[in-house]
């Protein structure tokens, strides 16, 4: 039996890699909402509190990359914490889809590609997280050159 540990499917790193794009998405509206005021049309949002609605979204982006960074650990934890935080992002985008209609498309579907990748490839996550041990032991010499 080897030591060598599996590695990530592909999709659960795109899963990470889309998680952070849209962190620093909702990093940007919510610090544009917070002190821009002026390029959000508040008559057109569900709700009428453009500060909590930029604190609300500069959370979100936080706890995006931060889920993103246990995900490329293939943390349960990440696991669990990226469809819930995923789902989240998705029901709050919904919410100021009228403000910016492309944005917030594109940011759903990120959205829906992370919870995919998160819930068909979730054996690919352990229960602790990857550590920073060795990946594979050294190769043990056969004694020729190209054995």
């Amino acid at each position: 039996m080897s030591s060598r540990k599996p590695k990530a499917p592909g999709v659960v790193t795109f899963a990470a890699v889309l998680f952070t794009i849209g962190g620093f998405f909702h990093g940007i509206e919510g610090l544009g909402a917070i002190f821009k005021k002026e390029y959000f049309n508040e008559a057109t949002m569900l709700y009428s509190n453009l500060q909590v609605w930029g604190w609300t979204s500069l959370i979100l982006g936080v706890m995006q990359i931060s889920a993103a960074y246990l995900i490329i650990g293939r943390a349960t934890s990440g696991r669990t914490l990226g469809i819930v935080v995923a789902s989240i992002s998705a029901i709050a985008t919904f919410f100021s889809i009228e403000a910016h209609p492309l944005g917030g498309v594109l940011l759903i579907a990120i959205d829906v590609l992370i919870i995919y990748g998160l819930t068909v490839h979730g054996d690919a996550f352990v229960p602790g997280g990857i550590d920073d041990g060795p990946v594979a032991p050294p190769p043990e010499m056969s004694g020729r050159p190209f054995a």
